[in-house]
């Protein structure tokens, strides 16, 4: 970064826009990307002044304290808050954004301990309060969009302990003093806090609605909730306690994903989908499937390191469990989740992440007639030592044998060579090939990486 660009971000927190400039940036609030460009926030006489200087902005003077200002107005005339506009105000206590503002971006605001927003403000994103020390939250009368951004980063979301909106807001409502804002049309719960209480007039938890929230231990989801939408709760590391009412009926990608202290949870009784690593990376034991659930995504339930039971209901036409050890996709005869060692017979695939985690295995033999091994299906089983790959497999999936770093023999039965890329294995030991087939694997992308021996 050159000399001007560091001064640039050390007086962010109390200059943000000359008169001249002001009108090249289209009355927006912006200075993310272009730190010294001709129509920049701050201009370079400005950054050469002294930091002790009162510096004029539209007529109104901005008194510096050392380096940082504890309170600061957004001057009048501004009517858009740009994506990295006030990341560098860390370090003030209060900012006011004043009348006339009517967008606020994403990881636009970095503030530390409270803002107060306008009755202009229209559009607001939830990801607008960057790395902020923000408790609380009041969502202003005006406002009629609130948007996430797909963010996903814990840095990016503050802890949010109250939230609420103005009682006269036509879009958005806090009803029952819930602690949470909801979409008063459709009833969706939009944003989410560790001290929120779900109404039970709510019909669905929105995307995002409580992803990383900090300290966020118990949650209730009452009747009258169908859906809990994608990553509702992705990355709530806190989370060890979660009632679902029986009225759900999807739970989708990743809504729990990596929830690491949740290790146990009852699925409702109308369940029919659960999708894409929506329970990934937590501390499961035990999974029950309901009768009703007609679609399991990839990924599911990868990670679960301390997974020991899964049980399908007896009466479900979709899945069937084995042995309490794995799931199985009737239709198409996948495998979608499995712990203990043995990989039950008459598959032709195995999903991705089916047996991710998977400490128990020491030996794995991939039954004849599977296809295909999809992405991280056997990752991370710190215990496996020995893989037989049988002459009906065709794909495997990259990192399907990825941090397997005790892996030794590879028993490859094929006598064509399956393409991989540099990443289905972590490590590279003895592969075992059929007698006179040592040549053909010599040649092969990324299985000449072994020790190749021809004696199957």
């Amino acid at each position: 970064m050159t000399y001007f660009a560091i001064l640039a971000c050390s007086v962010l927190s109390a200059v943000f826009t000359t008169e001249d400039s002001y009108h090249n940036i289209s009355h927006s609030l912006s200075i993310y990307d272009n730190y010294m460009s001709d129509s920049l926030s701050i201009s370079k006489d400005i950054i050469r002044r002294s930091l002790s200087e009162p510096v004029i902005i539209n007529g109104n003077f901005i008194k510096r304290v050392g380096l940082y200002t504890q309170k600061y107005s957004i001057p009048k005339g501004v009517d858009k808050i740009c994506k990295g506009s006030l990341m560098d105000m860390c370090r003030i206590d209060t900012l006011i954004i004043t009348e006339g503002v009517k967008c606020i971006e994403e990881r636009s605001i970095c503030v530390k301990d409270k803002v107060f927003l306008p009755n202009s403000l229209l559009t607001l994103s939830a990801d607008a309060f960057w790395e902020s020390g923000l408790t609380s939250l009041e969502i202003p009368l005006g406002v009629c969009s609130i948007t996430y951004s797909g963010v996903t980063s814990q840095d990016t979301r503050p802890g949010w302990e109250f939230l609420s909106v103005h009682e006269n807001n036509a879009y958005y409502d806090s009803r029952n003093d819930c602690n949470a804002v909801i979409c008063s049309a459709s009833g969706t719960l939009i944003m989410g806090c560790r001290n929120t209480i779900i109404p039970e007039s709510v019909t669905e938890i929105g995307r995002l609605s409580f992803s990383y929230c900090q300290k966020l231990k118990n949650i209730i989801v009452p009747k009258g909730v169908h859906v809990i939408a994608d990553s509702a709760f992705l990355r709530c590391y806190d989370l060890v306690r979660v009632v679902l009412s029986d009225d759900i009926e999807y739970i989708a990608d990743e809504a729990f994903s990596c929830c690491w202290s949740l290790s146990k949870i009852r699925m409702p009784m109308q369940l029919k989908e659960i999708g894409y690593g929506a329970f990934a990376g937590c501390s499961l034991t035990t999974i029950r499937i309901p009768e009703n659930v007609t679609k399991i995504g990839e990924m599911a339930f990868s990670g679960n390191s301390k997974l020991k039971k899964i049980v399908v209901d007896k009466k479900n036409d979709c899945y069937k469990s084995f042995h309490g050890k794995a799931v199985v996709e009737t239709g198409t005869r996948s495998l979608i989740v499995m712990r203990g060692k043995r990989v039950p017979s008459g598959i032709t695939r195995i999903a991705s992440g089916a047996s991710s985690q998977n400490n128990e295995i020491h030996q794995l033999v991939i039954p004849e007639g599977v296809i295909s091994i999809g992405r991280e299906a056997f990752c991370s089983c710190s215990q496996l030592q020995k893989v037989i790959i049988p002459e009906t497999l065709s794909l495997i999936d990259e990192y399907a044998f990825g941090l397997c770093y005790h892996l030794k023999d590879v028993y490859n039965y094929s006598t064509i060579p399956q393409q991989i890329n540099e990443n289905v294995f972590s490590v590279y030991g003895v592969l075992h090939v059929k007698n006179g087939y040592k040549d053909v694997y010599l040649n092969a992308n990324n299985w000449n990486r072994f020790t190749i021996i021809d004696d199957l």
